[in-house]
């Protein structure tokens, strides 16, 4: 091992004082550093993620084989290897020394981006686990590229020759998983094994695989193994280095095949997004019985669903392991066998068609991704799997339904006299029913005993004395109630808005809050499309409405808001707390920035007339929790601990704008309102915000060319300054 290591550290000087080093290294960090910030800032996330896209790929199976392709080749073609080996040095050592060398160059120019993880920290949240994740892989795709630069350097007799058969091995590796997608089925699955961009799936998501991680060290292993052979002084007949070459090959399927059977799996993600949670694993132990998962998920699904087979197959492989024995699974393809699909349409499993390129056509084929779960006699349905990063939530919050004995009733009262769910309000009625059961409560009705959660929407006509008094009695009873209140009524087909009664106020400032007529305004917002005339032209100009504001001031303690980094209410109004009791909880779960401001009437909502109406007086909140011995208007005493929730925005649960966050919003506000909020931790994974917001024009040119010259520029100084070592070292040999 010390030559191998004495051979690394001359080859290392050779490249460091060699003009053509830093040359290719330049070459792929101005490439590099261009391409990455070309989406960087358009795409808006915190992340590195674009590093493993396959432009980088291209970039280092261009450059890595040009810093080979001398390891060995101009040995051999001088004649110095044959004196090399004569010396008391093992082949492999020399191989080992002459591919330690570009690897550490590669190294080297791979750090030099880590400014682009600095710049990406700047501007938002980065989940440095994932970042760290990225980069290892990159480290692997560099040890695999050089490891076959290196081999075939050891092969050809001339350098030029060496790079282009090495460039030609780099770029088939990266050419065959970046174009699986357009291959027919039967070779996309070979492709998928054989090809980089599917293994470093796994660094991307920041969850390494044990199988991806072994697929790179063997593969590498092996071309270094074949140089250490085509090197070595005493070589066999043609028919011993078959054997060698084929017992190389085999070895390397061998590994592969074993490290299939056992994955594992290292989570670097900040919120241990790819491992069960400690709630999932408790739920699953709990269940009376085993829960049965049966996945219909078609084979080679086209992207950005191809590595979801594997992942389902990894997540309840390790939900299997959680439970204990009470999970069993199976997955299979309604593609392959028409049993199963007749199956799959008998669940009501649907097939759903996709457009991919087969060759130089666009072929439809159907695709399953549909899941089955039994509990016993009952089971449930999730006919297309929308979001794969909450399927664990979703099974383990159907295994929760399913083992109850019947499901907590909530009531909705919005004002209407209708026992359904009113116009407006079917997404979050549909999203509601999944988890519990639904009445829809008319005015002035009792509230029944056995409501378990009162959410109050609205409402649309104000709400009379006796229908407070029922739901005083209630909350001061034990209950727990929620207000989602428009205090301003807003009319988009017009753009008009006025304030209106909602016959609630007086009791909730006897509870201790206070529900304001205005309108809130934050600085950062979503952005809309307007219809333009520019010099006669008609455009869409994106302009920012502060309307729809971004709050990522979140109270990340209560269980209501806890996981969320960013909820976008829109026309909201202020909600302030004026408890005083210190035996009542106040918590303030969302608030606007300090950028942000109220307006009040006459307002203007029009995108055109949007700017800053008042003073910038921000921040205000928007959105309390009490839970206490809560006073009573009406005079009722029942001293029973209650728990009451306001946001001062009801239009966040409409069908315009229920998204994925307010849904889990929802969700976790009845969570709470009943006491059983461990499911929330589960529902809010990976929910943390990401974004990067609209940063100013200035910093991101600032940003994107000086991480695009930046780099090269340190990589020159640092050629600059080993090259005054290398004189002012000579200069002391002479003298001596």
């Amino acid at each position: 091992m010390r030559r191998a290591l004495e051979i690394a550290r001359k080859e290392w000087l050779v490249a460091a004082g060699t003009p053509a080093t830093y040359v290719v290294g330049a070459i792929f960090l101005v490439l590099c550093g261009f391409f990455f910030f070309d989406d960087f800032f358009l795409l808006g996330r915190a992340e590195v993620r674009s590093l493993a896209d396959p432009i980088v790929l291209l970039l280092l199976a261009t450059t890595l084989p040009a810093l080979t392709m001398q390891a060995l080749a101009e040995e051999r073609r001088s004649g110095t290897l044959e004196l090399l080996l004569t010396h008391p040095v093992r082949p492999w050592e020399v191989v080992a020394g002459k591919a330690a060398a570009p690897f550490g160059v590669a190294l080297v120019v791979l750090a030099l981006t880590l400014p682009y993880a600095l710049t990406a920290g700047h501007f938002g949240n980065l989940d440095t686990g994932a970042a760290v994740g990225v980069y290892l892989g990159l480290v692997l795709v560099a040890l695999l590229f050089v490891s076959l630069g290196v081999l075939t350097s050891s092969q050809a007799q001339s350098p030029v020759v060496a790079f282009a058969v090495g460039w030609f091995l780099c770029f088939a590796l990266f050419a065959v998983g970046w174009a699986a997608h357009w291959m027919p089925p039967s070779l996309s699955v070979l492709a998928d094994a054989l090809g980089v961009g599917p293994h470093l799936e796994s660094f991307a998501r920041g969850a390494p695989d044990s199988r991806d991680v072994i697929w790179f060290l063997s593969l590498s292993a092996a071309a270094l193994a074949l140089a250490t052979r085509s090197i070595a002084p005493l070589r066999g007949e043609r028919a011993r280095e078959a054997v060698f070459v084929a017992a190389v090959v085999g070895s390397v399927v061998l590994v592969n095949l074993i490290a299939v059977r056992l994955p594992v799996r290292m989570d670097l993600t900040e919120e241990r997004l790819h491992t069960v949670s400690a709630v999932s694993k408790q739920v699953l132990r709990d269940l009376p019985e085993p829960l049965v998962v049966d996945g219909y998920i078609t084979a080679d699904l086209p992207p950005p669903f191809r590595a979801f087979p594997r992942d389902l197959r990894d997540l309840l492989a390790q939900m299997e392991r959680a439970a204990r024995g009470n999970l069993r699974w199976t997955v299979r393809d309604p593609g392959a066998d028409p049993l199963v699909a007749d199956d799959a349409a008998r669940l009501g499993i649907p097939g759903v068609p996709f457009d991919r390129h087969v060759g130089d056509r666009v072929e439809s084929r159907t695709h399953y991704v549909g899941l089955r779960i039994a509990l016993g006699d009952r089971e449930e349905i999730i006919p297309l799997v929308v979001r794969p990063q909450d399927l664990e939530y979703e099974i383990v919050a159907l295994a929760v339904r399913m083992a109850r004995e019947s499901l907590p009733q909530v009531a909705l009262l919005t004002g209407h006299y209708q026992r359904t769910p009113p116009r407006g309000l079917a997404k979050a009625a549909e999203a509601l029913a999944k988890h519990y059961e639904v009445l829809w409560l008319p005015p002035e009705e009792a509230i029944p005993p056995n409501t378990a959660a009162l959410l109050v929407v609205g409402p649309a006509v104000p709400l009379g004395a006796p229908t407070m008094q029922a739901i005083d009695a209630y909350l001061q009873g034990g209950g727990g109630v929620a207000f989602f209140a428009d205090p301003v009524e807003v009319d988009l087909a017009s753009f008009r808005a006025t304030d209106r009664l909602l016959g609630v106020e007086d009791a909730l400032r006897t509870y201790g809050v206070v529900v304001s007529h205005d309108l809130l305004q934050n600085g950062p917002c979503e952005k809309v499309s307007l219809p333009m005339e520019v010099a006669g032209v008609r455009t869409l100009q994106r302009m920012p409405y502060h309307f729809l504001m971004h709050i990522t001031d979140l109270d990340t303690t209560s269980p209501v808001t806890r996981g969320f980094g960013q909820v976008i209410p829109v026309f909201a109004s202020t909600v302030t707390p004026t408890v005083s009791d210190p035996g009542v909880e106040v918590h303030t779960l969302l608030q606007t920035s300090e950028q942000s401001w109220q307006v009040r009437a006459p307002y203007r909502i029009h995108p055109i007339d949007d700017h800053v109406h008042g003073d910038v007086t921000g921040p205000h909140p928007l959105g309390v929790s009490l839970e206490g011995d809560l006073p009573s208007p009406y005079g009722a005493d029942q001293p029973e601990r209650s728990r009451l929730l306001v946001i001062g925005d009801a239009a966040l649960l409409s069908d315009d704008y229920l998204n994925t966050t307010s849904t889990k919003l929802l969700l976790n506000t009845v969570d709470w309102l009943i006491g059983e909020t461990d499911l929330g931790t589960v529902r809010t994974r990976g929910m943390v915000d990401r974004t990067m917001g609209e940063p100013e024009k200035t910093a991101t040119a600032r940003a994107r060319l000086g991480n695009t010259l930046g780099p090269p520029l340190v990589l020159a100084l640092l050629g600059g300054l080993y090259a005054l070592w290398a004189w002012r070292r000579r200069k002391r040999m002479r003298l001596q």
